[in-house]
């Protein structure tokens, strides 16, 4: 229960005067009757309508809430005021702890001094603002957003996150992922601007794909890896072998995502499956009248057995590369990585 009290005063020929005989009826706001006063912390009633006296004075005791007081007399016109009353005997203060708690967000309030008032001056500062900035607030506070005004400009989620609209040409957006439950964004402690692939210009090499082959397969497939913005091309094969026999290593162009038959080259000799091929092979001229891939690596035929791999395939077929197969001349490769990349115009 908190008291609460006043002085009425009306100005007079250019002078505050004490504003006595006004009746005060003090109505629950939540209820909408009329509310239980008392003289004292609640134990003498007192009876409504209040009359403030010849100081102007009036004061009243009540239990913790919101009220309405409506002040008539013959001297003036009627008017209202809106309080709230809030004991802190009544309810202590909550811990940071139980903010922090899933519950948290019950024990804040909205009311005068409250954190809810001071949520909404900060929320109308970021408005007045109004350059895109984003404001995060705590979860303890996230259920009461409902009741704060945002503004036009603003908008809140269920995390708590305020964000402000589309301002002088910048959008906020919040770095989650609705598929992941948690997710770290890490950025340099410095200044500058963030670069986009697209703003490397030549000379960058880029992963387009990758493939680890643990179990046996027919064939390794890139069928349309290559891309626009690539002048060339490198495939890089580790330890690239057949599952159980020993086998000559094909590699085969594709257009349009299809395999060309007329363009498959046996690229090495006998490749034996525990050891396997370490090369790589650049493609060149994708989009040209005749490409050109160039084999340099090694194979391993048999332990301490080493050949070398130093080859040019130039092809001549109509349309634009997409992308490659690998596989041996057995139709099962066993084991290795392959590797894809592109290098920027």
């Amino acid at each position: 229960m908190q008291k609460y009290e006043d002085n009425l005063a009306a100005n007079s020929s250019g002078a505050l005067r004490p504003l006595s005989g006004a009746s005060i009826v003090v109505t629950d706001m939540v209820t909408g009757l009329s509310a239980s006063l008392y003289l004292d912390n609640g134990a003498t009633p007192l009876a409504q309508p209040l009359i403030s006296d010849n100081d102007g004075y009036f004061g009243f005791y009540a239990a913790d809430g919101k009220y309405l007081l409506t002040f008539t007399g013959p001297r003036f016109a009627e008017f209202v005021r809106e309080i709230v009353l809030e004991d802190p005997l009544d309810d202590p203060y909550a811990t940071v702890a139980q903010l922090a708690a899933p519950s948290g967000a019950s024990l804040v309030r909205h009311g005068e001094n409250s954190v809810g008032d001071v949520l909404d001056q900060v929320l109308q500062e970021l408005e007045d603002l109004d350059s895109g900035l984003s404001y995060v607030l705590p979860k303890a506070t996230a259920a009461v957003l409902g009741g704060i005004r945002l503004g036009s400009n603003l908008s809140a989620d269920a995390d708590g996150v305020v964000t402000a609209g589309v301002a002088n040409g910048a959008i906020v957006s919040k770095l989650l992922s609705a598929a992941t439950a948690v997710r770290t964004h890490t950025f340099p402690d410095k200044d500058g601007t963030v670069a986009m692939t697209s703003d490397i210009v030549g000379g960058a090499m880029f992963l387009l794909g990758s493939a680890d082959i643990t179990a046996a397969v027919a064939s390794v497939n890139f069928l349309n890896v290559y891309g626009s913005g690539y002048s060339s091309y490198l495939i890089k094969l580790y330890e690239f072998a057949p599952a159980s026999a020993a086998a000559a290593l094909v590699f085969a162009h594709a257009v349009t995502g299809a395999e060309v038959a007329t363009a498959s080259f046996q690229i090495s000799t006998t490749v034996a499956p525990a050891f396997g091929a370490v090369a790589t092979i650049e493609i060149d001229n994708t989009v040209g009248n005749w490409k050109v891939a160039h084999v340099k690596g090694a194979i391993k035929t048999a332990a301490g057995s080493l050949t070398n791999l130093n080859s040019y395939w130039p092809v001549d077929i109509a349309g634009v590369l997409t992308g490659f197969t690998l596989t041996f001349t057995s139709r099962q490769v066993g084991a290795g990585k392959v590797r894809v990349y592109g290098i920027k115009n």
